[in-house]
């Protein structure tokens, strides 16, 4: 899943105004849960500015925004730019559109920060939808020497706000969709890849926050077969698709939070694994049946 942020702006009485709209790019559908199986098209999202849609017999996305410039803007100043966030990957996805992305990310999430803390967040991931591009792209700003002090304490601020949210979804070790959900090994992975970036950039308890929680998360690996056990199967079915998936979610994070000392046996176990699961989905793939 992926998280667009789309940013435009026109000139107005010779100011020039800009507008942020986040919505959800889901075309496989992962994050949809619906009853009717025989519904050719399902409104995602309907609001007067984003119309979102899914297609159940093409598997597409369709995905309406209405700009709404007011009468006061003056034709041809008008301009638009789009970042992606992968969920899943916790990467930027630069698309095919000129502008500053990064920029864009840092205006919608830092320099707007106070507004997006006081808003209600539905569920985790959405915390997670917030924090992660905008950690990425304060590293990218810092490393390129961008960033200046005041934006650099901003976005500590806005870190900081946003894990004590993440905290409202977090147990013993683990972390999950809502309050009342189960702990989900994905999210907490996801989570934890997040953190370890977050963690350059100001100060965390890496000992309460990380490493608890790596601890939780090597629990869900078994010891001879390298299986990553899921608990919260709300978002997801059991199959061999999303097994790589979360294999692959859980190592990934190993990788990038350098915690290869870490249970050094499951972590042999969990690429064993996945390396199998990899072979098995590859050869189901290129089966007759499967092409046909």
């Amino acid at each position: 899943m992926r998280l667009i942020f789309l940013r435009y702006g026109n000139q107005a009485e010779g100011l020039r105004v800009h507008k942020s709209i986040t919505f959800v790019l889901d075309p496989e559908a992962r994050q949809m849960s619906y009853k009717d199986l025989k519904q050719e098209k399902i409104i995602v999202q309907s609001s007067p500015t984003v119309n979102n849609t899914f297609d159940t017999k093409k598997k597409e996305q369709s995905t309406t925004i209405d700009l709404a410039l007011p009468e006061e803007a003056i034709m041809g100043t008008e301009s638009c730019r789009i970042a992606a966030f992968d969920v899943y990957l916790s990467k930027l996805v630069m698309c095919p559109i000129a502008g500053d992305l990064m920029g864009d990310i840092i205006t919608h999430a830092v320099v707007q920060s106070k507004s997006l803390v006081d808003q209600p967040m539905a569920d985790a991931e959405e915390v997670l939808g917030d924090l992660g591009p905008t950690v990425q792209a304060l590293l990218y700003i810092n490393e390129s020497g961008l960033a200046n002090e005041e934006l650099a304490e901003k976005g500590r601020r806005f870190i900081r706000h946003s894990v004590v949210r993440l905290l409202k979804y977090r147990g013993d070790g683990y972390f999950k969709l809502t309050p009342k959900s189960k702990p989900a090994t994905w999210l907490t992975a996801a989570v934890l890849k997040t953190l370890c970036d977050a963690s350059k950039l100001t100060f965390l308890d890496k000992e309460s926050l990380i490493d608890k929680s790596f601890s939780w998360l090597a629990e869900q690996v078994n010891n001879q077969g390298g299986t990553v056990f899921e608990m919260d199967w709300r978002l997801a079915q059991d199959s061999l698709e999303y097994q790589v998936m979360l294999s692959a979610e859980v190592l990934i994070a190993v990788l990038e939070c350098e915690r290869l000392y870490f249970k050094s046996q499951k972590l042999a176990c969990a690429f064993n694994h996945l390396r199998h699961k990899i072979l098995a989905l590859k050869a189901f793939n290129t089966t007759p049946s499967a092409k046909e």
